[in-house]
């Protein structure tokens, strides 16, 4: 928070209050999630500072160098680094201090960040394995009788049936949900890469096949467990069947899913989580050749670059036929 700039106003109550508004705007720039990550990053710098007897605070090109460049003989990811120097500038941004040590105008940090890089190099973190359309049916003929089964049916085919992330089924309300002639319209009123709350409806169609329609499970779900009106539309369920009127959260979620593969005997359970379903969407995606844009507007990536992230190329079973190139 530039506080410093703050205090270069006139004191007043009245503009106290507005200080405190301004404040609380400015936290909400970034998510929680970022702020914290930038806190931690901070604190590791700050540590390390202190172990050896120079300033964190305002520090200096030479220092953050020297800093990073231990950062990188530990083995830390390339990710990792990038978002050390960024959660440096801001802190430095934040106390008031308009040119960060970190800045990356800098020639010295700049030069390491290059030289960081091309040694580490930025292969991605492994992510979770996808589940395409086999291993989502695995999943849903392995789901037990009651409603536990009915949920993680429910939750596993809206999360693949939509390309939702594991905060969006967290989140999700009855409210959001609105019945159409095709199936059902989901809406998304706020979302990792929509932090600004612009909102968007997933249009969820029935499934051609009763045993795996997102509509009909989702339906069976909520009126077996009598969830009507509003409130979260997964929760919790215990061992006596009965329903919280709590939600799940995405943790919750991610191990429902591991569970889910271990019931069905996948492979590795424990590289599945929440990033499988909406994974999986884009792979089979690909796999089925359906036009990426039209992929998109079920899962809201703004590129094809980010969308192909996401799929994983490896399981596509063939090439491009001679067939498919006119030939």
């Amino acid at each position: 928070m530039n506080d410093a700039a703050f205090s270069l106003l006139p004191q007043s109550q009245g503009l106290e209050q507005l200080v405190e508004k301004a404040r609380a705007f400015i936290r909400s720039a970034k998510t929680t999630s970022t702020q914290d990550a930038y806190s931690r990053d901070f604190e590791v710098f700050t540590l390390w500072c202190g172990q050896n007897r120079l300033n964190s605070m305002p520090s200096n090109p030479a220092t953050v160098c020297l800093f990073l460049a231990e950062e990188a003989s530990r083995g830390r990811a390339w990710s990792t680094i990038a978002r050390r120097v960024v959660s440096i500038n801001q802190a430095h941004k934040a106390a008031g201090y308009p040119e960060s040590p970190a800045s990356r105008r800098n020639p010295l940090v700049c030069a390491i960040l290059k030289g960081i890089r091309r040694t580490l190099g930025t292969a991605p973190v492994k992510t979770k394995e996808p589940l395409v359309a086999d291993g989502v049916r695995a999943l849903v003929d392995a789901c037990p009788a009651g409603l536990l089964g009915l949920r993680d049916r429910s939750l596993c085919l809206l999360g693949y049936g939509a390309g939702l992330r594991c905060d969006s089924l967290a989140m999700l309300d009855v409210s959001e949900i609105s019945d159409r002639a095709d199936g059902i319209g989901v809406n998304l009123a706020k979302s990792k890469t929509d932090q600004d709350g612009v909102g968007r409806v997933v249009n969820v169609p029935f499934g051609t096949q009763a045993k795996t329609c997102p509509v009909a499970a989702l339906r069976a779900w909520l009126s077996t467990a009598k969830i009507v009106g509003h409130g979260p539309v997964f929760r919790g369920v215990d061992r006596w069947g009965n329903v919280s009127s709590c939600g799940l959260n995405t943790d919750s979620i991610s191990r429902i899913i591991r569970r889910a593969a271990a019931r069905a005997g996948l492979p590795n359970p424990a590289d599945f989580g929440g990033r499988s379903l909406r994974s999986g969407l884009v792979t089979q995606g690909a796999i089925s050749r359906v036009n990426p844009f039209e992929v998109m507007e079920i899962t809201g990536h703004k590129s094809l670059a980010v969308l192909r992230l996401y799929a994983r190329l490896g399981y596509l079973q063939r090439g491009i036929s001679a067939a498919d190139l006119g030939l």
